[in-house]
Formats: structure tokens, sequence, C-alpha cells
């Protein structure tokens, strides 16, 4: 008896001696990852490359790709959740994907695509009024409580804006041809003439299409810009031919100065005149790399980047140049700056030091992916929102490289 119990106990020691079933990967827990968490748009040929994710309040809003058609949807920043979607938009290609296309105040959502503009309740999605132009420009801007987009032709563009609650449309400005060019209103920004007159300051991106079919001119474009007094409707000067090629960027001011792209220079004018306060030339000679760039000032510095690899910080009162990194990336996105960081998109979601302009953050999609359309930033907890359109990606910006 003692001797079966001793084999049984050999065994059972060989038995567990035996090597065990090898342990299964480890996931990394979220708090290795930079990725904080993500989402896939659904099935059904769902794809988030809808746009510019945009975020106010708890409401990260996103544009979806769907078959034959586009949505919006609104997510919880903290839950991720669904708050709502709104799959009613006015057309089938209406898309409205750019940062100058997707716009909100006091909990209203203005969206605007090509002729087309729908505006809804931030919080519930439900619509409360859309309009449509003739031959609406795709970008649009805000301005106080009104939305400004304009109307356009060959010989005749208007430029409307619309009140944000109502939906009530006043027309603002008409710009005719100009020495045979004929116009293109760009979005206006807003200025306080010193005799407390609302100024606006806007491009208008000239065409002179004699010629065209058989041999484009050399002066085939070029770009004005004009300070329209708003509270006594009229021009209050004009500069023509600053730049042969005009950005479509909206200007942005500070104090009495207003800065924009005009073929590869960035330039500082006087509003109350139009005058050059300086310029700087920014880049190669190929005006046609700030066609969709946009400008950001920060503290005391105007950050450029043209859609090159080129990235410049000048000094925004005397257009000096305080740093130059000539090989960030390539990127058509607009910049968005969080604490100290550009952060812009292309293929990866960049992020630049705004201080000494180095690249600091290069992420590349996990899916092999490009990113789209900029990015969206949690200013509570600096969390980066964006997409490579199969995913949403909420990310840490700590932990990406």
């Amino acid at each position: 008896m003692k001797m079966i119990l001793n084999i049984l106990l050999i065994a059972g020691m060989m038995a567990s001696c035996k090597p065990s079933d090898p342990p299964k990967p480890i996931e990394p827990s979220i708090a290795e990852s930079e990725i904080v968490w993500k989402l896939a748009a659904d099935s059904n040929g769902l794809k988030f490359d809808g746009g510019h994710p945009l975020i106010y309040n708890n409401h990260l809003i996103v544009g979806i790709e769907k078959s034959g058609g586009f949505m919006i949807r609104s997510y919880d920043l903290e839950t991720n959740e669904i708050i709502w979607e709104n799959n009613n938009m006015p057309s089938s290609n209406f898309r409205p994907k750019g940062a100058d296309e997707i716009h909100v105040s006091n909990n209203i959502l203005a969206l605007s695509s090509g002729l087309r503009i729908l505006v809804v309740d931030l919080n519930s999605g439900k619509e409360l009024w859309r309009a449509e132009l003739e031959n609406g420009r795709y970008r649009s801007t805000l301005i106080d409580n009104w939305l400004y987009k304009a109307d356009y032709s060959k010989q005749l563009e208007t430029l409307y804006r619309y009140d944000l609650m109502t939906g009530s449309r006043e027309k603002v400005l008409e710009l005719g041809l100009v020495d045979g060019y004929s116009p293109g209103i760009m979005m206006p920004i807003k200025w306080i003439h010193p005799s407390g007159d609302e100024m606006l300051i806007l491009k208008n991106r000239t065409f002179n299409w004699a010629g065209v079919g058989q041999q484009e001119p050399a002066d085939a474009s070029r770009m004005d810009i004009l300070g329209y007094n708003l509270t006594a409707d009229t021009v209050l000067w004009y500069r023509k031919g600053i730049a042969k090629i005009s950005s479509v960027a909206t200007p942005v001011i500070s104090g009495d100065k207003v800065y924009f792209y005009g073929g590869s220079k960035v330039h500082c004018i006087d509003p109350a005149t139009g005058e050059d306060i300086w310029e700087f030339q920014v880049g190669g000679s190929n005006a046609l790399e700030f066609a969709s760039s946009n400008i950001l000032l920060h503290n005391d510095m105007l950050i450029a980047k043209p859609d090159s690899r080129a990235m410049y910080a000048l000094d925004k009162e005397t257009g000096q140049q305080i740093w130059y990194n000539p090989a960030t990336m390539s990127s058509p996105s607009a910049m968005t700056i969080e604490s100290d960081t550009v952060y812009f998109t292309g293929y990866y979601l960049n992020g630049v030091d705004v201080n000494t302009g180095e690249l600091v953050v290069q992420y590349e999609s996990p899916e092999s992916r490009s990113f789209f359309n900029g990015v969206g930033i949690n200013p509570d907890n600096g969390y980066v929102y964006a997409s490579d359109g199969k995913y949403l990606y909420c990310l840490d910006p700590k932990k990406m490289k």
C-alpha cells in the first residue's frame, strides 16, 4: 500500500513539473497606450473621413461619409457615446469638411458646403434652418452671430450674412469686374475703426478670363484686398494687385494689424488704410504652396505653414523671423494649437513646438492610413481627436511619438 502511495506521489510530482501552456500575450493597458479610445464608424460603408473634428462644451462633432451621402454625429467627449446624429443633409453632395465650413456659437452648429447651409441645435442635432444660394462658394465664416457666405458669378459676386438664430439674410457687399478681372470674394474678418464703425477686411481673389481656352495669360489671376465699412455701407479703401495668386485662407487680426497670405508672402497691413506695415517672403516662388494654408497667432508670434513641409514663426509686430523649420511635414489641413504645440495632419498627425519649431510629434495611424482634415483638442485635458478614415481616435499627446 505504501509503495502504491509513493508511486502516485511521484507521478503527481512529475505531472506538476510538465511545461505549462505558453502564457497568453498581455495586451497593453490603456495606461501604456497613446490611444485613449478609438471608434469605428459602424458598418454599412460609414467612414470617418468627414471633416475637421469640432469640440464645443462636451460635444465632439464629426462628419461621416456614408453610401450616397453624408451625416453629422455628436459624441460625448468623455464616454465616446453617441449623443445624436443627423442624416438629413440638404443634398447628397453636401460635405462640410474644412475648418472654414464648420462653425459653432451659443450651442448652435452651422455647416456650409457649396451653395448650401444647414444650421442645427448642438444639444439635440435638430435642424433650426437651412438656406441655399444660387452659386455659393464652399467657404464661410462666423462673425459675432452672423454667418457670412458669398454667391459668385464671373460678372458679379455678392457677400451675404445670415442671422445664426433665425436664418434671415442680409446683403452685405457686391463686387463686379475690376479692370476686367472677375470678382472672387474671400471670407472677411472684423475690425473696429477708431470712429466706432465696424469694418470688414477681405481679399478679392480675381481672375482675368481673357484668353482662357486658348493660352492663359501671364496675369490670369490677381489678389486685391479691401476695407469695407459695414456701418456706413461703403468701401473705405481698395488695393489692387498685391499678389498674382491669393490664398483662400481667411485673414487673422491682432489689435490694429491684419495678417494674410498673398502669393508666397505673409502680409501685415494697417486695416484703416490697407497700407503695408511689413511683408515676409515665405517658402519658395511657388505661390500655390499657400493656396489653402492658414495662419495662427500665438502670444507675440505669427505661425505660417505653407502646404509644403516648411514652417515659420515670425514676430507679429515686426515680421522678423523667430524660427524656421524646413522639414516638418506637408499638410493641407488647418493648424490648431494647444499647450505650446501646433498640430496639423497630412499622412501623419504632426505636432510642432511653437517656441522652437522642433517637430515633437509625428504619429502614424496604427492602420497605416492618412489622417484627415486636422484635429480637435479637448481644452480640459489636452487629448487630441483625429481620424484616419477607418477609426476616430482619442489620443494622449504625452504618449504619442
